[in-house]
């Protein structure tokens, strides 16, 4: 019985932190809400400026991507490589919380777990 009550917690557990996969012309509708996208990184920058920032252009380069990627300097230490060198052309699959900045759909990047290569 308690092998069976374990179980069901594990599941109950998985399945309240799993993403619903977005397609990447979709974002727009997921604003606020926890999501996964699969997309092709098209290109990287990492920011020169007093806060340091690094912007991943998600499914087109920049100008014209639909869907960005930024990670705040304070968590680069939170990465075991270099995103903007490492993750650049890459098809990986991002996870959390899509906002708007400036109009435009992105992910706040925290931590590398956040980031699948696939």
């Amino acid at each position: 019985m308690k092998t069976s009550l374990l179980v069901f917690i594990i599941c109950i557990v998985n399945f309240s932190f799993s993403q619903k996969l977005v397609p990447l012309d979709s974002v727009q509708d997921y604003i606020g809400k926890e999501v996964k996208v699969c997309v092709k990184v098209e290109g990287t920058h990492k920011s020169n400026g007093k806060s340091q920032l690094i912007f991943l252009n998600l499914g087109k380069p920049y100008p014209d991507a639909p869907l960005l990627a930024v990670i705040f300097e304070k968590d680069f230490k939170n990465f075991n490589y270099a995103p903007e060198k490492y993750l650049d052309k890459k098809n990986v699959c991002i996870t959390g919380k899509l906002v708007l900045y400036k109009g435009k759909p992105e992910f706040v990047i925290n931590r590398e777990n956040q980031i699948q290569i696939e």
